[in-house]
């Protein structure tokens, strides 16, 4: 369903579960209680990932980096996910 409305270039937007203050973060990065911006979904083809769907979001702080699975740093991104 989300996928559909990207495609139709509705806006989309998703939320992080209620953990405390939007000023604390969970143990994966995440701003608690904060909104995110929806840019676009991918689901990734070939590779040992083929299916994995993902979303694309936008923190409008900027302020927190996400740690965990499929973060920047995450060895799961090779160079074919990237291009």
């Amino acid at each position: 369903m989300i996928r559909s409305h990207d495609n139709d270039d509705d806006i989309l937007t998703a939320g992080s579960h209620f953990c405390g203050s939007d000023s604390e973060t969970n143990e994966n990065g995440v701003a608690c209680s904060h909104a995110y911006s929806v840019l676009h979904t991918y689901i990734l083809e070939g590779g040992a990932h083929a299916g994995t769907k993902m979303l694309k979001i936008r923190n409008p702080w900027g302020s927190e980096q996400y740690n965990a699975n499929w973060s920047d740093g995450d060895s799961k991104w090779t160079q074919d996910y990237k291009d």
